[in-house]
């Protein structure tokens, strides 16, 4: 079914695996709720050009494909959109289409993570501390400055260690020295 407007607005081109019952009725002073809200108060006039009915068994469907191309199916399938060979029915048609989609959409999504997997390793790189270059001490022990005692509150605490634990000449790391 193909449905024409007056001025340049696009003919708009309807399939259906229904019947279309025509109504030619139209519908006065349509008030939206959105419009409302913007407080927009004048109403829309709409033609009601009919209706697509049809007896759906449970779990059964209806299509309905509404484009403003004039054979958007035919453009689909000579792109090989629809799958070769291409799809006999209006259902079957719309399953492709719909499988297509779901896949162009799974692809963004796998290259959007990708995307965001890099950005996270790179600011991750980019925020996390230096660790410090190791330097020779006058006791011998590569890497690492000698700790010291003091008392705080009676208590003995070391210092914090720097560099790489597997230069500890102790082999305690931090830890109170008692």
């Amino acid at each position: 079914m193909r449905l024409e407007f007056l001025g340049d607005d696009p003919a708009i081109t309807l399939w259906h695996d229904g019947v279309f019952l025509p109504a030619r009725v139209w519908q006065r002073q349509l008030w939206y709720a959105e419009d409302a809200r913007e407080g927009i108060q004048t109403g829309e006039d709409a033609l009601v050009a009919g209706y697509v009915e049809a007896t759906l068994e449970p779990g059964g469907s209806l299509d309905l494909v509404a484009s403003a191309e004039d054979d958007p199916l035919r453009a689909l399938a000579r792109e090989d959109r629809l799958g070769v060979p291409p799809p006999r029915t209006l259902a079957g048609c719309a399953d492709a289409i719909e499988r297509e989609e779901r896949e162009r959409i799974a692809r963004w999504r796998g290259s959007a993570l990708a995307g965001a997997r890099v950005t996270a390793r790179q600011a991750r790189e980019a925020h996390a501390p230096k660790s410090p270059t190791p330097r020779a001490c006058s006791s011998g022990t590569s890497g690492w400055r000698s700790t010291h005692r003091t008392r705080r509150r009676g208590r003995a605490a070391t210092s914090a260690w720097r560099g790489s634990p597997r230069h500890s000449s102790s082999g305690s790391r931090g830890a109170a020295d008692g």
